[in-house]
């Protein structure tokens, strides 16, 4: 018989500490310049090289982050129209820069364990559509079947994007992800592995494409590119050193974090390997205790990231009254299946895919971060064993 407790089991907790608050109040105190500078290019370089890419360029959210990345790709392009696939199992900010940049998408099924891209659907969907990129989503911290992902795109020739929001530091064969594609993108938002309070990053090996991805982060300018090109661009269009500042070679965004917020950055990412592994360990434990007993996410991975806990219950109804009894919060699994979601059903008219619209119905998450101990994760997984029982 299970006891009620007073304690609530929160689905993500700040990961900005008392003492971190404090050394941003002194430095607050202490800067002249608050706004993006020489840290922004510092924490730009810092993660880079944590995630085993090239380069990084910070903005103020995860969803601008995609943004930029799938704009740069359309100035970086010569193509007119420009066709992608994206995963029913997503978030909006992941499908809607797409829709908001005259993409034509393509809802791609989820694979049935790690709720990525159904690899099945994916080569039919290369073979009838003939795509030109391929965006997916390392959901809740798994990673998709980057094998059988890259040597399709490869075949097709399709360009392959990243969104890692969710899984920062998840890793396969000593590889990040990131490291995949073109490009990546990853979020620091509140109860994300790190905080910046709001912020984004994009990595990319590609040096031409992050010169496009610093210009359109800051108007279109060109006052974050590498010299050389910012000379030829120059001489290109005859600006001369009057103009130069106020030049602008894109039709830009204004997306910049501040200085502020990588200050915050640096101080988390002294932290990311501890965060991470205990994210790791407390998914090992739920597995542990579910996996016998109900579908639970999964994914092939040396270090799997877990953002929160993916399940599929059939009786959801019963398990949400449960939950609420015990103080333990939940949601539905991401937002379920985007071709059922009202944005993309006045579009386009609604979508059913089979496994991403079983998700939809019977899919939920619960807390899984570097907070919770293990003795929590027993509660939670009773409260579900209980219920499957009942």
């Amino acid at each position: 018989m299970l006891k009620t407790e007073n304690k609530s089991y929160l689905l993500a907790e700040d990961t900005i500490t008392r003492d971190e608050r404090s050394l941003i109040a002194s430095w607050i105190k202490d800067e002249d310049r608050l706004t993006k500078g020489d840290l922004t290019i510092k924490f730009e370089n810092d993660w880079a090289k944590w995630n085993g890419s090239s380069e990084a360029v910070f903005v103020n959210s995860g969803s601008s982050a995609n943004l930029i990345m799938l704009y740069a790709e359309i100035c970086s392009s010569k193509k007119d129209d420009i066709k992608i696939v994206v995963p029913a199992i997503s978030w909006s900010t992941t499908v809607s820069p797409a829709m908001q940049l005259g993409m034509e998408i393509v809802l791609c099924d989820a694979d049935k364990n790690t709720l990525g891209v159904d690899t099945n659907h994916l080569e039919d969907i290369f073979k009838t559509h003939n795509p030109d990129i391929l965006f997916i989503v390392h959901v809740l911290g798994h990673i998709n079947d980057m094998e059988t992902i890259a040597e399709l795109c490869d075949k097709y020739n399709v360009t392959l994007f990243e969104d890692c929001c969710e899984a920062v530091g998840t890793q396969k064969n000593g590889k990040k992800v990131g490291n995949y594609g073109k490009a990546g993108t990853f979020s620091f938002y509140y109860g994300h592995h790190i905080s910046t309070i709001e912020g984004g990053m994009v990595v990319s090996s590609d040096k031409a494409f992050t010169n496009i991805l610093k210009s359109i982060r800051s108007h279109g300018w060109s006052r974050d590119m590498e010299p050389k090109l910012k000379n030829s661009l120059k001489k290109q269009f005859d600006i001369d050193d009057f103009m130069d500042l106020f030049t602008f070679y894109y039709p830009g965004f204004n997306v910049r974090s501040t200085d502020l917020n990588a200050f915050i950055g640096l101080l988390q990412l002294k932290k990311v390997d501890e965060i991470i592994k205990r994210r790791y360990e407390v998914y090992l434990r739920y597995k542990s205790n579910l996996e016998d007993y109900t579908w639970i996410q999964t994914c092939d991975a040396d270090v799997i990231s877990n953002f929160g806990l993916g399940l599929i219950i059939n009786d959801k109804r019963r398990l949400l009254v449960q939950l609420n009894k015990e103080n333990i919060e939940h949601r539905p699994l991401l937002c379920g299946s985007m071709g059922q979601q009202p944005f993309w059903i006045k579009k386009f008219g609604i979508q059913i895919l089979p496994f991403a619209s079983k998700v939809h119905k019977m899919g939920i998450y619960l807390p899984s971060h570097h907070n919770l101990s293990l003795k929590d994760v027993d509660k939670i997984s009773e409260v579900v064993l209980n219920s499957i029982n009942s």
